[in-house]
């Protein structure tokens, strides 16, 4: 995990200053993400006048990687080329990469080394679209051209299909200063503020960025900005049906139907889940640190979703690593004063963790120490935190449902907590989340399928999918990130989601509980446990207003800031 970062004065100017820089606290909400290395850096580019400007980058490493610490920005001695990557990417790269191996070279260094080989943005846009894994990078390229005795210089920007990397775009109102980040400048009044739209390439010529004078993003648009989608292709969710289905089937959780489906899911699951512990396995293995002290932890309601996680999770993971289960509960003032904290996921979590404990034993699985840990938030710590820290990370969103979910992610990431009533701060850098189960399995959907049907099902999972860097994965990154954590969400695996739309057909998907992984694996409590939102779940929206709706504007986030709550800011 890193904060990446890149600033371009207006053209009027030729650096960033010094003091702008610091009153947006950059520096500050960069080193959050990436505690374990920071840099700063400039490079001259050629304006029409001959006169140089300066293309500052920012930059913040957080290791998770490779055996050595690898420093951003990356820079390709022979090209020139600048990158600044975040993330990990699975597979997608060219032939270079023929013999990856984690412990020796750093993916971006691999990404940097193919995107120096390619100048066209049609070609970049096709190799890009092919890579496989969580990321956001920003790319700064020069290319010579003899004939034309001229440079053109250009600044590329993307994140992965499903955005769970976090890149936003803003422009300052009171310099211009153009920026791409991690994360938005602080304290500083913006023209426009957005995220990087997930799934496509943004082009941005620099020629004619100095050449124009660029004040908001209609400017940026006409002038110098160009955007190429990828394929879309992974968003849509086939309308396959399988005729030999009987909607008289009683489907179960002791149903033998369709046992090699159940299969295949949970390897395939369990797959998703190895690419992501091998490549934090092979930094591991490589340190000397108390093997005493959890290295991953998952967000750990007790439900379906995160016991599944957990349970495979246990099966790939070293014996003798524990895990932590973190379990979040906001508290209910009580007439003693005292606080209560048995909210529902607290309860169902101690729950579920005594039974898994009690499957592993019975089953043979593999035995580990498991901590769960017990986070209890206050309203006065919640709206102290939301105030000085979260309300700016959850930006550019800002509904009510961003702001709930933000502060559940960020109280979660922390750790901060009580492991067998003694206080307790995880120390686990990766964090493994349920997201995405529910929009690629319809976990929701099943009241839209009876008004509409398996078309309008189809058409509603497909714009789920579609939307939802939009909806999670940016602010989730974003709110994650500040504590020096590393986000996974196995269910938004690319190669995982190519088996759910071509091997499970819509109607067994969303007819079969995948709650009989758990059966199959001898769970019974908490395979019956019905679905709960995590605001419901962890009992944070008791917190706040009882009239609001998830959709609302939600103005705890913009207490005494400029944002107007009618502003309509503009999406690409």
């Amino acid at each position: 995990m890193c904060g990446i970062c890149c600033i371009l004065p207006c053209p009027d100017r030729k650096k960033v200053d010094p003091q702008w820089i610091q009153r947006s606290c950059l520096h500050d909400l960069l080193k959050c993400r990436g505690p374990d290395h920071f840099s700063t850096s400039q490079i001259p580019l050629n304006g029409p006048r001959g006169d140089d400007c300066f293309l500052t980058f920012v930059s913040s490493v957080l290791s998770m990687r490779s055996s050595s610490l690898t420093r951003q920005p990356l820079e390709n001695s022979k090209t020139g080329d600048i990158l600044l990557f975040n993330g990990e990417i699975f597979s997608g790269f060219g032939s270079s990469a023929s013999s990856f191996d984690y412990a020796e070279i750093n993916d971006g260094e691999i990404l940097l080394n193919d995107l120096s080989n390619l100048n066209r943005d049609e070609d970049i846009l096709r190799y890009v679209q092919n890579l496989s894994g969580p990321y956001s990078f920003i790319l700064y390229k020069r290319t010579f051209y003899y004939i034309l005795q001229k440079s053109l210089q250009k600044l590329y920007a993307a994140r992965d299909y499903f955005g769970q990397r976090s890149l936003t775009m803003s422009m300052s109102s009171d310099d211009n200063h153009f920026v791409i980040s991690s994360i938005l400048p602080k304290n500083i009044d913006l023209r426009f503020e957005m995220e990087i739209d997930a799934g496509r390439l943004y082009s941005i010529d620099l020629n004619n960025y100095l050449a124009s004078k660029i004040v908001n993003l209609d400017d940026l648009q006409n002038s110098c900005l160009k955007i190429y989608p990828f394929n879309d292709e992974i968003y849509n969710v086939p309308l396959n049906l399988d005729d030999k289905i009987d909607a008289e089937i009683d489907f179960d959780l002791s149903c033998k139907i369709y046992q090699k489906e159940i299969t295949d899911f949970s390897e395939n699951l369990s797959n998703a889940i190895k690419k992501r512990l091998d490549c934090l396995y092979e930094k591991y293995k490589m340190m000397s640190n108390n093997e005493n002290v959890a290295k991953i932890a998952v967000l750990f309601s007790g439900g379906v979703d995160s016991l599944l996680l957990t349970l495979l999770i246990n099966q790939l993971w070293p014996e003798n690593w524990p895990i932590d289960l973190l379990n979040l509960s906001f508290g209910k003032n009580l007439p003693d004063k005292n606080v209560n904290y048995d909210s529902p996921d607290r309860l169902e979590g101690r729950k579920s963790f005594l039974e898994l404990k009690c499957v592993i034993e019975k089953r043979n699985f593999r035995r580990r120490r498991f901590n769960f840990v017990e986070i209890n938030v206050e309203k006065q710590e919640l709206e102290k935190m939301r105030r000085e820290k979260i309300a700016h990370l959850i930006r550019p969103a800002k509904t009510v449902m961003d702001d709930s979910l933000g502060c559940i992610l960020w109280f979660a990431a922390r750790g901060r907590g009580f492991l067998d009533d003694e206080e307790y701060v995880s120390q686990a850098r990766a964090l493994f989340l349920g997201s995405g189960a529910d929009e690629l399995l319809g976990g929701y959907a099943r009241t839209h399928f009876r008004n509409f049907g398996y078309p309008g099902l189809a058409q509603l999972l497909t714009k789920e999918l579609t939307e939802i860097s939009t909806r999670n994965f940016g602010r989730d990154d974003r709110v994650i990130s500040d504590n020096g954590k590393e986000s996974h969400s196995p269910f938004m695996d690319l190669d995982f989601i190519k088996f759910c739309h071509k091997f499970l057909p819509l109607n067994l998907k969303t007819r079969l509980d995948w709650a009989k992984v758990l059966y199959e694996n001898g769970f019974r409590r908490a395979t019956f446990l019905p679905k709960k939102a995590m605001q419901f779940g962890t009992r944070l929206a008791k917190m706040e207003e009882k009239s609001e709706k998830g959709s609302d504007f939600c103005r705890r986030l913009f207490t005494n800031d400029y944002v107007d709550e009618n502003s309509n800011k503009k999406k690409m």
